[in-house]
């Protein structure tokens, strides 16, 4: 069939052969895997909360989040992410951010992995007087070398603790998972 079809360049075709065989080396690049969630079945703190938020302040002071296995979790490493609020004290500025010690506990194998987490605060702009909660969001993921742990077969607790330096806070529901599964 004949029609009124503009000349094609050969630029053109090669162009969209490079562009489905880039689309499908993506695809198959990723090793077939599927990227999950997993929110903590339960929160615990050692401190009082302060306007709903739990503050890291001293080093006795520990938060910690149970999670349920990781269903399907191909064994391979997991990220530990925190929504949380950082400054230079309680009721302090905007801008700044932290550090927090993070440990992984699991009952099954009984091993701990430890490491520390860095909270990045998204304001530019530095203050170290009252901001009224204005510019103290900041959040942070570390990457768990989980294999061998055993996470995929037992609950588990992540643990955080205040090292030094700029007080954090957060809640029950500051803290989550991510992690991979195989594709079926």
């Amino acid at each position: 069939m004949h029609g009124n079809h503009p000349p094609v360049h050969p630029a053109q075709c090669l162009a969209a052969i490079l562009c489905g065989t880039l689309a499908f080396a993506a695809q198959a690049a990723d090793g077939g895997y599927t990227v999950r969630k997993e929110l903590p079945s339960a929160f615990h703190a050692d401190m009082e909360p302060l306007r709903d938020w739990y503050w890291l302040r001293h080093e006795q002071e520990r938060i910690s989040w149970e999670f349920p296995l990781l269903r399907d979790h191909d064994d391979r490493s997991v990220d530990f992410c925190l929504e949380a609020r950082s400054s230079n004290a309680v009721d302090g500025g905007s801008g700044h951010g932290a550090y927090l010690h993070v440990e992984i506990r699991t009952g099954e194998t009984r091993q701990n992995y430890i490491t520390t987490l860095t909270l990045t605060n998204r304001v530019d702009i530095i203050t170290d007087s009252d901001s009224q909660g204005v510019g103290h969001a900041s959040d942070g993921c570390v990457r768990i070398r989980s294999a061998g742990m055993g996470l995929q077969r037992a609950p588990f607790t992540v643990t955080i603790t205040y090292p030094e330096g700029n007080p954090s806070a957060v809640r029950g529901d500051s803290a989550y998972i991510v992690y991979t599964v195989p594709r079926r």
